[in-house]
């Protein structure tokens, strides 16, 4: 199933399983689209293709933007997932470019494709996210009542919840699988944005890496790639497991060597955005490094009408109209007309 809701110089495209929604060729066009989004939109050049494809198109619901020029200005999608026997919609990456940020985008696909996946799974669920923006930790928190929150404490189910979902984010959800360190009471996850950098030493100068492993194949294919120089190789962006799946494939006569370490990073580059909270700010100073990959985990129970009224909300700016609020709202009537006749 696909939509188009057409608002003031922007149409929204509603679409379930893209992979499958869309044509090959609307894969690319669309994939290709949401490229210079991610990248421009975190101000970040180094985040490969196949995280942003990941995150683009490998979804449940994905929401895309599409500017009067029918070019993609911001997308993001989601994906349910069951933890501890509960469901919990993840919030795979959004981005925005940065000359639309100021029209409250955001504002729309992070609503939108809650309850588009609410229609599809049921109201009784959990919504989930991760971040290292302090913009997106005060929308969340603030405006969704996801927790953690600056000034209320997180109730007992959401911090036994978080760790199961954290895990379950970094293992299925991420182009990177680094070492893993929760911390229950604040929410943050160490080192989950990471590059990892690894060195095979002793390699025979014409032994020929390629056709050792299938996962190096498929790492290259991915934008990962290796260098060489003489009898030693250099991979990067790859986790430990497939390494050492690579090493396997190494003939025992040779005595390889690999030395790996994994290095934090801030998926918005050297430069932070900043809440318009301070409280925000100094929460994100205090309990966590940045620049050092930390990120926190974010989780929610869902309520319909916080949502409804985040669209509700943007009929003073982007959506005059309210189409989208009245998208979602006939859907709720009928929910209401429905339990009256039961």
């Amino acid at each position: 199933m696909r939509e188009k809701i057409e608002l003031e110089g922007y149409v929204v495209n509603i679409i379930d399983e893209p992979l499958e929604e869309l044509s090959k060729d609307e894969q690319t066009r669309f994939g290709e689209g949401c490229v210079p989004v991610a990248r421009k939109g975190f101000g970040n050049d180094g985040i490969t293709l196949s995280d942003i494809l990941l995150h683009a198109l490998d979804v449940n619901t994905g929401i895309y933007i599409e500017d009067d020029k029918g070019e993609i200005v911001g997308f993001g999608g989601s994906v349910p997932e069951e933890i501890y026997n509960r469901t919990v919609l993840h919030l795979k990456g959004t981005a925005i470019h940065p000359d639309h940020q100021s029209k409250k985008l955001y504002n729309i696909i992070t609503p939108v494709r809650v309850l588009r996946d609410v229609e599809k799974l049921g109201s009784n669920v959990f919504i989930g996210s991760r971040t290292q923006s302090p913009v997106v930790f005060t929308y969340m928190s603030q405006k969704l009542g996801f927790f953690p929150q600056v000034d209320a404490k997180t109730p007992e189910t959401i911090q036994l919840m978080s760790e199961g979902y954290a895990q379950r984010a970094r293992e299925k959800h991420s182009d990177f699988n680094t070492s893993f360190r929760f911390e229950i009471n604040g929410g943050i996850v160490k080192k989950v944005y990471a590059n990892s950098l690894a060195t095979i030493k002793n390699l025979p100068a014409d032994f020929n890496l390629e056709d050792a492993s299938s996962t190096l194949r498929d790492g290259i294919t991915k934008q990962k790639g290796y260098e060489r120089y003489e009898n030693k190789v250099k991979l990067k962006g790859f986790n430990l497991k497939d390494i050492q799946t690579i090493l396997n494939d190494i003939p025992v006569s040779i005595h390889a060597t690999l030395k790996y370490q994994e290095q934090g990073f801030s998926m918005y580059g050297p430069t932070l955005p900043k809440s318009r909270d301070p409280k925000v700010n100094k929460f994100i100073a205090d309990n966590f490094d940045v620049q050092n990959g930390d990120g926190i985990v974010l989780l929610g129970q869902f309520d319909k009408s916080t949502y409804l009224n985040a669209l509700k909300g943007l009929t003073k700016t982007i959506d005059p109209q309210g189409k989208l609020y009245e998208r979602f709202n006939i859907q709720n009537t009928i929910d209401l007309i429905y339990k009256k006749i039961k």
